[in-house]
C-alpha cells in the first residue's frame, strides 16, 4: 500500500492536473501510481477535492440505549422527589415500573447528562472532615427537606450521606493520602510491638512432679488441696482363669485361652 500523500503533495498534483500535464510525467515527478493519480482526478471532477467527503450517517453508532425518553423522564422525576436515593434504589424503581433491565452505570451516566451530581451532604460523627461539605443552594435544600427519607437518613450517627445535587457545587474528591487523627493526651498510649516483646511474660506455674513410683492423678488440684497422699499404689491383682465369667470382657479370647492352657494366672488390665 503506498504511503499517504501529504497536503503539499496533493496541492502540487492538483496544479499539475490543471496544467494538463501527461499522467506518466506526473507519476514519475511526484512518485505516485497511475491508479492513485486517476482516483485524485476523478475526485477533482466529482467533488472538487482530492479525496471524497466523509459520509454523514444519520444512524447513531453503537448499540441502542435501553432507556427511552419515557424512562428518562420517570428517572428525572424520581430523583427530584428522592435526592437521597442511591443507585440501587433507582435501579429497582426503574426495573420494577418498566420491566426492563438496566445497569447502575447506565443510570449514573444518564443522571450526569441531566445535570445531576452525586455529592456528600453529611458526614459521620467520627469523621475528621466534618466541615468539608458543599454549600447547598436553595433549590437543593428544598429538595432534601421534602425527601420522605430525609428525617431518618440525616439523623445523627447515620454516617456519611450522599445526595444528587443539581445546582450546588459538589465537594471535590480527595487526591492525597488521608490525614491521620492525632492522639490526645487523655487517650491511653498504645503499646508498640517492640515494647510488647520486652515485657516479661508471666510464668506459668507447673504442678510439682510426682515422686517416683506414684502415678499422676487426673484430679491434681483436688489432691493438692487435700495434701500429699501417703498411700502407695496397689499391685496389679491376678485372678485365676476359672474365677469369673466377666473375665472375657477384659482380656481378649486368644490371650485368655493361652493362659488357661498354661494354667497361669491372668493379669487384669487396669482401666
Amino acid at each position: 500500500m503506498p504511503p499517504a500523500l501529504t497536503q503539499s503533495q496533493r496541492e502540487q498534483i492538483t496544479a499539475a492536473l490543471f496544467r494538463q500535464e501527461p499522467y506518466p510525467q506526473i507519476c514519475s515527478a511526484y512518485n505516485v501510481s497511475d491508479r492513485q493519480l486517476r482516483r485524485i482526478a476523478h475526485c477533482l471532477r466529482t467533488f472538487g477535492t482530492t479525496a471524497p467527503p466523509k459520509k454523514e450517517s444519520t444512524k447513531p453508532m453503537g448499540r441502542p440505549r435501553k432507556m427511552n425518553d419515557e424512562m428518562l423522564e420517570e428517572l428525572r422525576q424520581y430523583v427530584e422527589q428522592h435526592p437521597l436515593a442511591g443507585l440501587k434504589e433507582l435501579q429497582t424503581h426503574i426495573e420494577g415500573k418498566f420491566n426492563v433491565a438496566c445497569g447502575r452505570p447506565s443510570i449514573s451516566r444518564r443522571l450526569k447528562e441531566m445535570g445531576y451530581t452525586l455529592s456528600i451532604v453529611s458526614r459521620g460523627a467520627t469523621s475528621i472532615e466534618k466541615e468539608n461539605l458543599p454549600q447547598l443552594s436553595h433549590e437543593d435544600t428544598q429538595r432534601l427537606i421534602l425527601d420522605p427519607t430525609a428525617e431518618g437518613t440525616m439523623s445523627a450517627g447515620s454516617g456519611s450521606v450522599y445526595a444528587w445535587l443539581k445546582t450546588s457545587k459538589p465537594v471535590p474528591r480527595r487526591t492525597g493520602p488521608r490525614e491521620k487523627k492525632k492522639r490526645t493526651a487523655s487517650e491511653e498510649p498504645i503499646q508498640s510491638e517492640d515494647e510488647a516483646d520486652e515485657t516479661p511474660e508471666r510464668e506459668i506455674e507447673t504442678p510439682a512432679q510426682a515422686p517416683s513410683g506414684q502415678q499422676p492423678s487426673a484430679h491434681g488440684s483436688l489432691e493438692e488441696s487435700q495434701g500429699p497422699s501417703t498411700a502407695q499404689p496397689s499391685p496389679i491383682p491376678t485372678i485365676s482363669a476359672n474365677s469369673s465369667s466377666w473375665l472375657s470382657a477384659m482380656v481378649s479370647p486368644s490371650a485368655l485361652q493361652a493362659y488357661r492352657v498354661s494354667g497361669m494366672g491372668v493379669p487384669m488390665q487396669r482401666f
